[in-house]
């Protein structure tokens, strides 16, 4: 979607928004080495954001990597160690860990329906995670309230310096202050 804004428009604004629908590591990659201050949110963000904090103690996120010992803590403070790594062609490998103490562990029931707890990690993950950060800030929470009213793919011309001009249409809502492109075949 990132990738087609620019053919489409020949330039890419300073910052954007766009509606989970959009949500992939591709887009999220390019927008971070173009430099585009992007705001979309994953399909999963508002689901655990909507759950309680019990219902989501054992949920992948609050399962926080040690990158010196690279090992996952579980919230109960034992250690899932590396298991598995599956390559996929081009990508990063996806690492699975496993936790060492769950057979027996007295909360194990709530945290996973097998032996031991798994968490597998897509080595581009620290997108998703910087993305969900942002999204849960002030001004995250602003702008995406504005995509989600107005639908679509967004750009905010109060925050928009284009690198250059563009020939190509694109649909200006002055009332609104902000300029929206429709993308034509975007994934």
């Amino acid at each position: 979607m990132v990738k087609q804004v620019e053919r489409n428009l020949r330039a890419l604004p300073k910052a954007g928004s766009a509606d989970a629908g959009y949500s992939s590591y591709d887009n999220r990659e390019y927008a971070e080495g173009k430099g585009l201050d992007l705001y979309m949110p994953d399909n999963f963000l508002e689901a655990l954001d909507e759950k309680e904090a019990g219902e989501k103690r054992y949920h992948k996120s609050n399962f926080p990597y040690d990158e010196r010992r690279d090992a996952y803590v579980c919230p109960e403070g034992k250690d899932l160690k590396r298991w598995a790594e599956q390559k996929r062609g081009g990508k990063p490998p996806l690492v699975i860990d496993r936790g060492e103490s769950c057979r027996e562990c007295s909360v194990r029931e709530r945290c996973t329906r097998g032996e031991t707890r798994t968490v597998s990690r897509d080595g581009r993950e620290l997108l998703l995670e910087a993305m969900r950060q942002k999204l849960r800030s002030k001004g995250g929470k602003t702008d995406l309230c504005e995509t989600w009213i107005h639908g679509g793919t967004s750009f905010w011309r109060d925050k928009v310096e284009w690198q250059e001009a563009s020939d190509e249409p694109a649909w200006l809502d002055e009332s609104a202050g902000r300029v929206s492109v429709d993308v034509p075949g975007a994934q």
